[in-house]
């Protein structure tokens, strides 16, 4: 860290920073309303007016976009219309007590109120995020200055605060919760590693490729038979908790068949393109427009070639994990290899990387910059074909093809020096 910028960290508190890092956020949350939070509206009015049982099953959506996210996900919404009914009334009461209280904040509330509390817990998590890099780092370096650095990286990062709180995603939720677990079960705290794995699976299976990072690392640190009994009687448990609230039959089945059926889904549902508007590998092959992912290509669908140089990088870098790689260095690269050559990816789906990037950056300094230029294109990745806020002259820069390709191929050799750096590692 510069000279400049370390006194400035040291003069600020770090609860002072968690704190600047949630105002930031909240101030931002007014600023647009992505349609993917109407749909998260829907599914949460629809579970609290109708109730869970049956929610997935039989319950008619109408013109709605069907649930795809897991029961706990569903959960979140549905509390949070709780939690809206109970302000709306609190201020509706005062509205009608009190003449000089201003009745279009009423009306605002009313329309967007939901919409904004619904981005709350991705700006917790975020925040979440930040404090669990600041005691690992601390804990591991035993510095608090090089902790708050680090923690800075994230809590900071635009790119983090524009899914969070201008889209209104919960990819941070998924992630408060998974990286939880790598650290639980990196301290040998098995049982409870895996009930923050089963709570991060339950709201989204964002992480379903770093479920052998799990196992691999459990079996490192030699985990118990004990406690491998407790976790696979726990997983039966939730497994048919899960399936008497959301159905009426089959408890032990429902949760697997739909986990496979509707939660793990190839990427962007039902929309068979190879590519979803991310600055990934086919984003520099075939381009941004909706590229038919059974296109033919050396005689084979071109969603075949995907999947196939995905499982190989995947399968290169769980062997290196195996033989002694760092496990966040690790996760770092599985989410950017899964970003860059799966079929029907997304833009927001490279966000895992910048969870695990400042904590790869507290062993590797000289990482910095792609760091930085990593995240500044997934930022301009996020803004692009949303445009929000709407700024004439990069809606016309970032449209271009020339651009959208050379911002694709420089993930790309980022990827390729962060491999490179990997298997030297």
């Amino acid at each position: 860290m510069k000279p400049y910028l370390l006194n400035l960290v040291k003069k600020v508190s770090f609860p002072k920073l968690l704190l600047i890092a949630a105002i930031i956020r909240i101030v931002l949350v007014p600023i647009s309303f992505h349609s993917d939070l109407n749909t998260n509206a829907i599914w949460g009015i629809y579970a609290r007016e109708f109730g869970l049982r049956g929610y997935y099953d039989w319950l008619n959506f109408g013109n709605y976009a069907r649930p795809e996210y897991p029961p706990f996900a569903i959960l979140i919404f549905m509390k949070i219309r709780h939690l809206w009914e109970f302000l709306f009334q609190i201020v509706w009461k005062i509205n009608i007590s009190i003449d000089l209280f201003p009745s279009n904040l009423v009306t605002w509330f009313e329309k967007y109120g939901y919409l904004s509390l619904l981005k709350l817990p991705g700006i917790l998590a975020d925040i979440g995020i930040g404090y669990l890099i600041y005691l690992f780092v601390k804990k591991n370096q035993d510095s608090d200055n090089e902790a708050k650095g680090i923690s800075i990286l994230y809590l900071f990062n635009p790119a983090v605060i524009y899914i969070s709180s201008v889209w209104g995603q919960i990819e941070s939720v998924v992630s408060f919760f998974f990286l939880y677990s790598l650290i639980l079960i990196h301290k040998k705290d098995f049982v409870r590693g895996f009930i923050s794995t089963i709570i991060a699976f339950l709201t989204k299976a964002t992480y379903a490729l770093f479920i052998p990072i799990l196992v691999l690392e459990s079996f490192k640190r030699k985990i118990s038979w004990t406690d491998l009994t407790r976790i696979i009687i726990l997983g039966f448990l939730v497994i048919y908790i899960t399936g008497v609230v959301f159905t009426d039959h089959n408890f032990i089945s429902w949760l697997p068949k739909n986990y496979f059926l509707k939660f793990i889904t190839p990427g962007g549902g039902a929309l068979p393109f190879i590519n979803l508007n991310s600055f990934n590998f086919w984003g520099l092959l075939v381009g941004l427009d909706r590229v038919s992912d059974k296109t033919l290509f050396l005689f084979t669908d071109i969603k075949n070639w995907a999947y196939l140089i995905s499982f190989i990088f995947l399968v290169f870098i769980y062997y290196r994990f195996w033989k002694g790689a760092d496990i966040f260095f690790t996760c770092l690269l599985v989410a950017y290899s899964s970003f860059l050559f799966f079929p029907h990816i997304h833009e927001r789906y490279l966000f895992p990387a910048m969870v695990f990037f400042p904590l790869v950056i507290a062993k590797n300094k000289d990482l910095k910059k792609v760091f930085f230029f990593s995240s500044l294109i997934f930022l301009i990745n996020l803004y692009h074909w949303w445009w929000v806020p709407n700024i004439s002259p990069l809606v016309t820069l970032f449209d271009l093809e020339l651009v959208e390709r050379g911002l694709s191929l420089t993930n790309l050799v980022s990827f390729s020096y962060l491999l490179w750096k990997y298997q030297s590692s």
